[in-house]
């Protein structure tokens, strides 16, 4: 199976699970990682909504539309077991595999950013 993350294609290795399978399929939702630049984001900055680009990279989108589901989807023991993703996680300036806090969420056109319990709507 081949799933578009951002400009680059990455095939699943056949160890993830078939339910992550299933979220990571090419959809609406938009997965954007903070940039390493973009600093933590620990609950006190808010990104610009209007330019993620700035602070995050676009690593694909999915068809999942449940964030705490997303979440533990995205984590890199689920989503690149052997570090698949990794050339693409390094070019694409994230610097980290795993969702975690900073990183955000764009559903329906509703932004949603993971906090360090849960996820903040912007």
């Amino acid at each position: 199976m081949i799933y578009k993350v951002g400009h680059l294609h990455t095939e699943l290795n056949l160890s993830v699970e078939p339910d992550v399978r299933e979220v990571l399929k090419t959809g609406e939702t938009e997965v954007w990682y903070r940039r390493e630049h973009a600093g933590a984001l620990f609950g006190v900055d808010d990104p610009n909504t209007d330019d993620l680009n700035a602070t995050h990279a676009l690593m694909g989108k999915i068809v999942g539309t449940d964030p705490e589901e997303l979440f533990i989807a995205l984590q890199g023991e689920k989503w690149s077991p052997r570090g698949e993703a990794n050339n693409m996680i390094w070019k694409n300036g994230a610097g980290h595999t795993s969702m975690s806090v900073g990183d955000v969420l764009v559903i329906a056109e509703q932004v949603h950013i993971v906090r360090s319990c849960g996820f903040k709507v912007l």
